[in-house]
C-alpha cells in the first residue's frame, strides 16, 4: 500500500506499508550406492588388502527430510522531501519458524547394528527469530540544481532461513557417514560387511563422523544434539557514505563507502571439547608424495588432534562479536554516460577489502571448541570462501580490486556495436598440506601453506563484443546478431590443485574458456 502526505511537517510524505508470508515445505532425499564409499590413501591403484595400508571405508546411512519453514515479514517507509532534503525512514520485521516433520529411513546393510532403520516422528527445536531491523538514508543537493548530491544510509539486515537450517540439528535422518578402517579382504576393491575393522569396541570408536548419529545409541528416534534456546539470526550492519555529480549533459560520476560488519555467525559447538583439548603435531611429508611441488611448497607444517575420541553431540549456538566476525571496507568509483549522440557508456574500479577477526587464533584461546588448525592464518586476513554446487569447483572467491568497462555505439545504418571489458585481481591460491587421518576421530586436516589472500591466481581479464543490425519487414523485426566472447583468447587460471603432497600439486583443474564466436537472429512481431 501507497499513501501520500502532501505539505505535511514542512514537506512531503510518501508511505509505504506491506509485508508477506509464505510457508515452505522441502523434501530431500540421499543415497550412497552401495552404503559405503571406499578410500584409498593416494590413488586408486593401492593395495588395500593389508592391514597396513591405512585404507578406511566410508559406511553410510541414507538420509530423508522433510522440512516445514513459516516466513512471514512486514515493513513501513516513509520518503520525507523538504526542498534539497530527502529522507528515508524505514522499519522491517521478519519471523522465522523452522520444523522438522515426520521421515524414516532403511538401515545399513553392511553395519545395521551401527546404522539400523529409524522412524523419526519430527521435532520443533522451539526457535523462532523475531527480528526487527531499522533502516535509514540521507541525501541533499548540495547546489540546488541537483548536479551534485551528497548521501549516507545505514541498514541492518538478517539472514535468510532456509529449511531446516535449525531443525536438521534435531533431525536423526540427515545423512550420517562413519569412517572405519577397511583390508580388502578379497581384493576386489568394493566395501564388504566382514572388511569393516569395527575394533574391539564394536564400531563406538569411528576414524570420523557427519550427520546426527550417537555411537552409544546408535537406534535412537531423535538425536542427543541440541539448539542454544537463546539461538540469534545471524546479522549485517552496513553504512553507505557517497557523492554523485553529473560532470556534464548526460555524464555523471560517483564515488561511494561501504563498510559492512558480520556478526552473530552460527557453529555447532562440539560438547565437552574445548581448544585446549587440541594437541600440535608436526608433520613432514614425504618427498616422494610431493613430486610436483617445489620443495618449499611442501615443508614441515603444524596441525592439532583432540586428546580423546571426538564427540559427536553437537549445540547449534552463535559466536560471540569478539569471538567471530567479519569486517568490510570498500571504496567504489563509478561514471555513467546516457545514451546521447548515439552512445553510452557505465565503468565502476571497486577496491574491496573482507578481514575475518577471531578471539580464538590459538589453542585455549577460549571455550570456542573450534579446531585450531589454520585459523592463526586467517585470523586478520582475506576472508575467501569457496564455490560449490554445479559451477567451478576449487576456487576460492576474493578480490581486492574489480573495474568494469561497458559501452554502446550506434554506427550509421542502425547497426549497432557494444563491448564488455572486465578485469579483477586473482582469487586466493590456498595452497596445502594433507595431513595424515588424525587419532580420535578427527579426520585428515588440511593445512594451509600461506595467510589467506597472500598468494593468488593470476590476475583475470576479459572482453566480450556484440553487434547487430535490425530489420523491419512489414510488421516482423528481425535482429541479427553476433557475439564474440573472450575476444583476446586469454587462458587464464582460474584454479589450481592446491593439495602439496599429491601427484598432481599445482596441476591446471580450470582456465578461461576460449574464444568463442555465436551467431543468431531473434525476431518480434
Amino acid at each position: 500500500m501507497n499513501y501520500f502526505m502532501p505539505a505535511t511537517l514542512g514537506g512531503d510524505h510518501a508511505f509505504r506499508i506491506g509485508g508477506y508470508w509464505k510457508d515452505a515445505f522441502a523434501y530431500n532425499s540421499t543415497h550412497t550406492p552401495g552404503y559405503a564409499v571406499a578410500r584409498f590413501p593416494t590413488s586408486f591403484s593401492n593395495d588395500c588388502s593389508l592391514a597396513a595400508t591405512a585404507c578406511s571405508a566410508q559406511v553410510t546411512r541414507d538420509g530423508q527430510t522433510n522440512d516445514d519453514l513459516l516466513n512471514l515479514s512486514l515493513y513501513v517507509q516513509d520518503t520525507y522531501t523538504r526542498n534539497r532534503f530527502t529522507a528515508q525512514v524505514g522499519l522491517r520485521y521478519d519471523y522465522n519458524h523452522d520444523q522438522a516433520l515426520s521421515s524414516s529411513v532403511d538401515a545399513n546393510p553392511l553395519v545395521p547394528q551401527l546404522l539400523p532403520a529409524v522412524n523419526f516422528p519430527g521435532v520443533d527445536p522451539g526457535v523462532k527469530f523475531n527480528n526487527v531491523s531499522p533502516r535509514v538514508g540521507f541525501t541533499y543537493d548540495l547546489q540546488g540544481n541537483g548536479k551534485t548530491i551528497a548521501r549516507a544510509n545505514y541498514a541492518m539486515y538478517w539472514g535468510q532461513v532456509g529449511n531446516g537450517g535449525v531443525a536438521n540439528q534435531l533431525n536423526p535422518l540427515t545423512r550420517v557417514s562413519v569412517r572405519y578402517p577397511w583390508i580388502d579382504l578379497n581384493g576386489d576393491k568394493l566395501v564388504e560387511a566382514n572388511e569393516v575393522q569395527l575394533g574391539t569396541n564394536g564400531g563406538k570408536t569411528p576414524q570420523s563422523v557427519t550427520g546426527n548419529w550417537d555411537p552409544n545409541n546408535p537406534a535412537n528416534p531423535g538425536t542427543a544434539n541440541t539448539v542454544d534456546p537463546n539461538l540469534k539470526n545471524d546479522r549485517t550492519d552496513e553504512f553507505i557514505f557517497g557523492v554523485d555529480h553529473e560532470l556534464g549533459a548526460g555524464f555523471a560520476a560517483g564515488v561511494n563507502y561501504i563498510w559492512r560488519r558480520y556478526t552473530n555467525f552460527q557453529f555447532f559447538d562440539v560438547l565437552g571439547l574445548q581448544p585446549s583439548d587440541y594437541t600440535a603435531v608436526q608433520f613432514t611429508p614425504a618427498a616422494s608424495a610431493c613430486p610436483a611441488a617445489q620443495a618449499a611448497r611442501c615443508p614441515t607444517v603444524t596441525y592439532y588432534q583432540p586428546l580423546f575420541q571426538l564427540p559427536t553431540i553437537t549445540n547449534l549456538t552463535n559466536f560471540s562479536t569478539d569471538q567471530y566476525n567479519r569486517t568490510f571496507n570498500g571504496l567504489e568509483i563509478t561514471g555513467r554516460k546516457r545514451m546521447s549522440h548515439h552512445w553510452l557508456m557505465n565503468t565502476s574500479f571497486g577496491y574491496n577489502s573482507t578481514i575475518v577477526n577471531n578471539g580464538f587464533a590459538g589453542a585455549g584461546a577460549n571455550t570456542v571448541s573450534e579446531d585450531p588448525t589454520n585459523l592463526s592464518l586467517r585470523n586478520g586476513y582475506q576472508y575467501d570462501y569457496a564455490t560449490s554446487g554445479s559451477g567451478l569447483g576449487n576456487v576460492y572467491v576474493n578480490a581486492l580490486w574489480l573495474f568494469k568497462l561497458s559501452g554502446l555505439v550506434q554506427l550509421p545504418g542502425d547497426v549497432n556495436i557494444s563491448a564488455f571489458y572486465n578485469a579483477r585481481q586473482g582469487y586466493p591460491f590456498e595452497a596445502s598440506i594433507q595431513s595424515p587421518s588424525r587419532a580420535n576421530g578427527a579426520g585428515i586436516a588440511t593445512v594451509l601453506l600461506d595467510n589467506v589472500g597472500t598468494n593468488r591466481l593470476p590476475s583475470y581479464q576479459n572482453l566480450d563484443f556484440h553487434v547487430e543490425r535490425p530489420i523491419k519487414v512489414g510488421t516482423l523485426r528481425f535482429v541479427p546478431s553476433m557475439d564474440v566472447f573472450n575476444v583476446m583468447n586469454a587462458n587464464t587460471v582460474q584454479a589450481l590443485q592446491r593439495t602439496q603432497n599429491g601427484a598432481i600439486a599445482n596441476n591446471i583443474s580450470a582456465v578461461l574458456a576460449p574464444r568463442v564466436a555465436r551467431v543468431g537472429v531473434r525476431f518480434t512481431w
